[in-house]
């Protein structure tokens, strides 16, 4: 078993089941009559393989396991729910569409949230401002990075690292929170944000003044 899975689910992790297509029948005969252990056991037979597919699908990305777990378990769910076992595939090849579909919606709208992040953070601080003709250039790119570096080494280790996290990384404020050590709450990590916006516009209001004086 993967350090992923067994970090997810702790000491308890759960078993893969291979059920014969008569077994799998029966247990989704039993839920659909409104069998709620029978569920139950559906889906914890396929949480093993829920883990599975999901770091697969998000291997490359900056995702955490935990987060590709969880969207892939919610995938699970889902399919349970729509499942029609009295047609089609086993149930296995329906829920690997879900478990997948899951994860790679959930790492498109986190690419997107890192997208919006970069792009507020950039217009809080209100970046270097050029014209059209020469926003591509490469010494413009490189002074922004220049800049932003500036900012960043002015930070302490910890301030960094959730600059890092929010702006570069895009991870959630849950992710966050679920990582700190020890676990904060959500709130925690909204504050502290809130607190390194403004400590970074004062570091780039500095160095904004230091540029003028040396000019």
């Amino acid at each position: 078993m993967s350090a992923p899975v067994t970090e997810y689910y702790g000491k308890n992790p759960p078993e893969f089941v291979q059920w014969s297509p008569e077994k799998e029948k029966e247990l989704f005969t039993r839920y659909r009559a409104g069998d709620i252990e029978a569920r139950d056991e559906i889906v914890q037979g396929y949480l093993l393989y829920a883990a599975s597919v999901a770091q697969r699908a998000s291997v490359g990305t900056p995702t955490p396991n935990e987060d590709a777990i969880s969207a892939a378990n919610e995938g699970l769910m889902r399919a349970v729910e729509k499942f029609d076992h009295n047609r089609g595939p086993r149930f296995s090849s329906f829920a690997f569409l879900h478990h997948r579909g899951s994860v790679i919606q959930m790492i498109k709208k986190r690419a997107e949230h890192a997208r919006l992040q970069r792009d507020y953070i950039e217009s809080e601080l209100q970046p270097l401002q050029t014209s059209d003709a020469f926003a591509e250039h490469p010494s413009v790119q490189s002074e922004r990075v220049q800049l932003c570096e500036r900012i960043l080494s002015k930070l302490t280790l910890a301030e960094r690292k959730l600059a890092e996290d929010l702006f570069i990384n895009g991870d959630s404020l849950v992710s966050i929170a679920r990582r700190s050590k020890p676990p904060v709450t959500c709130e925690c990590i909204r504050q502290r944000k809130q607190e390194l916006l403004k400590r970074m516009r004062m570091i780039y209001q500095r160095v904004n003044r230091e540029d003028e004086a040396g000019a």
